[in-house]
């Protein structure tokens, strides 16, 4: 199993916002359909979290 962590440094170490900016790390700059679809609206911090 493997493990991601990601902290997030908005406009720090990255110029820009980490909790969108990290969808265009993944594998064809989308996120697994999994987690894509665990979101639900209106908790983004939760989804991010």
């Amino acid at each position: 199993m493997k493990i991601l962590l990601v902290f997030d440094f908005d406009n720090t170490i990255i110029d820009d916002n980490s909790d969108t900016w990290i969808v265009q790390c993944a594998p064809n700059k989308k996120l697994p359909i999994e987690l894509r679809d665990s979101y639900q609206k209106g908790f983004w911090t939760e989804f991010m979290g």
